[in-house]
């Protein structure tokens, strides 16, 4: 083996499209190259690999949904609707807006300004875990997702054709 070999580290930027993904560089390959020759081998090889790490990437961009591509069906949204009624409007208001100074409104600036950046698995996940107060987990979790549904229904999300 050469000793004059150089090192090549390849890194592919990778940004995602959807909500809540963050730019970062991906190491994707390292070899070694010999200062001379053709080299096919070794540029087919990243070739291959940038089309694999490209596939990749696009599946992972069509998995991904965000809540403006209708993250949750018109029936959940009205069967949240009926928890909520049941279950958190004493505290939170009929209409989201809430009258009790302990508990938040659901409805634009400061629901908006707590959710934002979230994933709806980590607000599930915060709802599930501080609702109802003094008694959190106490619903299944067909339930927090129905409500969480209703929610994201009444702030303007639009329904689509898979449950959450």
């Amino acid at each position: 083996m050469d000793d004059n070999r150089e090192k090549h580290l390849y890194h592919l930027d990778v940004k995602g499209a959807t909500h809540g993904w963050k730019s970062r560089s991906l190491v994707a390959f390292a070899r070694t190259k010999p200062p001379k020759g053709p080299g096919m081998k070794n540029s087919l090889s990243v070739a291959c690999l940038a089309l694999f790490v490209g596939i990749c990437v696009a599946g992972a961009q069509q998995m991904a949904r965000s809540t403006s591509s209708g993250v949750f069906t018109a029936d959940q949204a009205k069967n949240g609707e009926r928890a909520y009624q049941s279950r958190c409007a004493s505290c939170h208001g009929a209409d989201l807006r809430s009258t009790d100074p302990e508990a938040p409104d659901l409805t634009e600036g400061i629901f908006k300004f707590g959710w934002k950046g979230k994933t709806i698995a980590e607000t599930f996940e915060q709802i599930r875990s501080t609702m109802p107060l003094r008694n959190a987990r106490s619903l299944d979790d067909q339930t927090y997702l129905d409500i969480l549904a209703y929610i994201l229904q009444f702030n303007g999300a639009p329904s689509g054709t898979q449950k959450l």
